[in-house]
């Protein structure tokens, strides 16, 4: 009897938790910048305040050249005393993971944004518009936990064996269950 009660309680409990969203991810800043202007045009990188809790993120960008190799170096920062590397540093051959996803960890970060994303085919990329437009997350979508804190993720975007791209997004995470 006193171990249904426990479990009964702690159902409750769980389901109180589940449905309070005392969490709160916020995008504070975007930065993109072109090192070779006669490859990649950035036309638009900015983010929009949609209301008080709901930011986005639009990118658009212009291949001038067709393209048949990207190296992708993301790498997440955790702000202390400045940013400090913190847990992830990953490099990918971005046309090879789109054909077989066999990195786990990139699997889930490519998950969050592929609905809002133009990058929907394998290799080759024709010269032409790349978006990524109105992007936003919700704390439960976040893949895996995070203590508060402000975080930076820098990617660097390696086209044809040269740094052609970089992409900085910031952004704060707060867990906050007393409220």
């Amino acid at each position: 009897m006193r171990m249904t009660k426990n479990i009964l309680i702690l159902s409750l409990l769980l389901l109180f938790l589940a449905k309070n969203n005392a969490s709160k991810f916020k995008f504070t800043n975007v930065g993109c910048e072109s090192f070779n202007q006669s490859l990649v045009v950035i036309n638009t990188c900015r983010l929009k305040a949609i209301n008080r809790d709901k930011t986005v993120i639009n990118i658009e960008l212009s291949l001038k050249e067709m393209v048949n190799r990207v190296m992708i170096n993301g790498q997440m920062f955790k702000r202390e005393n400045g940013y400090k590397p913190w847990l992830y540093n990953i490099t990918t051959e971005g046309c090879q993971f789109y054909r077989r996803a066999n990195d786990p960890v990139i699997k889930l970060i490519f998950n969050l944004f592929k609905s809002y994303s133009s990058l929907n085919h394998t290799c080759p990329y024709s010269p032409g518009t790349m978006r990524l437009w109105g992007f936003y997350l919700l704390p439960q979508s976040v893949p895996v936990p995070l203590p508060s804190g402000d975080y930076l993720v820098a990617v660097k975007w390696s086209i044809h064996n040269f740094l052609q791209l970089s992409t900085n997004v910031s952004f704060s995470f707060q867990e906050d269950f007393l409220n």
